[in-house]
């Protein structure tokens, strides 16, 4: 731990908490997209689908990897996660209750630029 994280008001989060918190809350969401893209490819007319739902496997591979270390993470900073609806989570950590909520479009954002990642 830096010293940054010692010196932190008990309201916040450090950065890293909230880095954990945005993507236990967002890579399930990605997960989901890319099966249900997956699927869509799958039962298309298109010629090459085999090359598309292959790119697909290796994203959905990538996420569950990231979402197995996320998971990791949230057990060894002793976080406990609670969903109250779509962006809005209950985060409780360092014996303190956050609410954490994100704005669909900043959520979207960073869920765009996080499939472009997996997709490369």
């Amino acid at each position: 731990m830096t010293d940054e994280d010692f010196m932190l008001p008990q309201t916040e989060m450090s950065k890293k908490e909230n880095q954990i918190a945005t993507e236990y809350m967002l890579l399930p969401l990605i997960k989901r997209a890319l099966e249900i893209d997956q699927k869509a490819v799958a039962r298309s007319g298109l010629k090459f689908k085999d090359n598309y739902v292959a790119q697909l496997d290796e994203a959905l591979h990538k996420v569950h990897v990231d979402m197995r270390k996320n998971k990791q993470d949230v057990f060894d900073c002793s976080m406990k996660l609670t969903k109250c609806s779509w962006f809005r989570y209950k985060v409780y950590v360092r014996g303190i209750l956050f609410d954490v909520a994100y704005n669909k479009m900043i959520a979207m954002d960073w869920i765009e630029e996080r499939v472009k990642e997996y997709l490369q």
